[in-house]
């Protein structure tokens, strides 16, 4: 799970990334309208960290399973 986790979450980001290039127009003025939190903006995935995440991850999951065994 060391790859295909970040890169099959990558593809995801990707996939509802197309098409957004351009925003839908409202009806309503951006210097209209306060900001009240209520426009929630997607945060970006950063891959290097989803990534540094997983491998963390994996070497905490060999160590446990090195370690049950050593404990045998």
């Amino acid at each position: 799970m060391l790859l295909p986790k970040p890169l099959a979450l990558r593809s995801q980001y990707l996939q509802k990334l197309q098409g957004r290039t351009y925003g839908v127009l409202s009806g309503v003025d951006n210097n209209d309208v306060e900001d009240d939190g209520d426009q929630h903006e997607e945060e970006e995935l950063e891959f290097s960290e989803v990534l540094v995440h997983q491998v963390i991850h994996t070497i905490e999951f060999e160590l446990g399973a090195v370690s049950n065994t050593a404990s045998y």
